[in-house]
């Protein structure tokens, strides 16, 4: 459920289509991936191959997202197993204030890339 909101966080639909149908490119996806590990020249050119490997078109669905997560943990692209390591099995502390968006979507990404490499 926590893979699906990040993945709808970050997509589009189509006006007036169903959200099973949404949608993210790779700049999308890239942007919400750079809030957990560094995305510098030779890191963001690595990711466009990944992209381009596991998705074979220019927007991917929800099963290809999470099939290029799985690769990204399996290759441990730009050490995220480092960068995620413990993420799942501590809880996010409770903020004073509501939190913005992007600690949200940071929080969420680093927690579900920990799950997913269990």
């Amino acid at each position: 459920d926590d893979f699906r909101g990040i993945f709808m966080s970050i997509s589009t639909t189509p006006d007036g289509d169903e959200k099973s149908s949404a949608e993210t490119n790779f700049d999308a996806f890239a942007r919400m991936l750079s809030h957990v590990c560094p995305l510098g020249d030779a890191n963001r050119a690595k990711l466009q191959t990944l992209f381009t490997e596991v998705v074979n078109d220019d927007e991917a669905d929800f099963p290809d997202f999470l099939r290029l997560m799985h690769r990204l943990l399996a290759e441990n692209f730009a050490n995220l197993k480092e960068l995620t390591q413990g993420a799942a099995a501590a809880e996010p502390p409770r903020p004073a204030r509501r939190p913005s968006m992007l600690r949200v979507a940071r929080t969420r990404s680093s927690l579900m890339l920990a799950t997913l490499e269990r």
